[in-house]
């Protein structure tokens, strides 16, 4: 699992207690001063994304604000075909 987080090192933190075997790249530049690729073998995404729900960091999480962007498109698009 790979995940693009733009929080800092207190959510660095959150992720490895939970994941200590846990990958994590320092992604930041100029724009984002704190952002960090955070990689998790063996874990997948529904598992990682219900850790950073409970623990309150998904809404910084890249990956699934796309998710969930797509469901929200793929509602509308039920709807509008309904």
């Amino acid at each position: 699992m790979k995940e693009l987080v733009y929080g800092g090192t207190e959510v660095e933190a959150v992720i490895l207690k939970k994941y200590p075997q846990a990958t994590i790249t320092d992604e930041s530049d100029y724009i984002h001063t704190e952002r960090f690729a955070v990689e998790i073998k063996n874990v997948s995404e529904e598992e990682f994304y219900s850790f950073a729900n409970k623990t309150g960091f998904s809404a910084i999480c890249l990956g699934f604000q796309l998710g969930e962007l797509r469901k929200k498109e793929q509602i509308n698009d039920k709807n509008d075909n309904a």
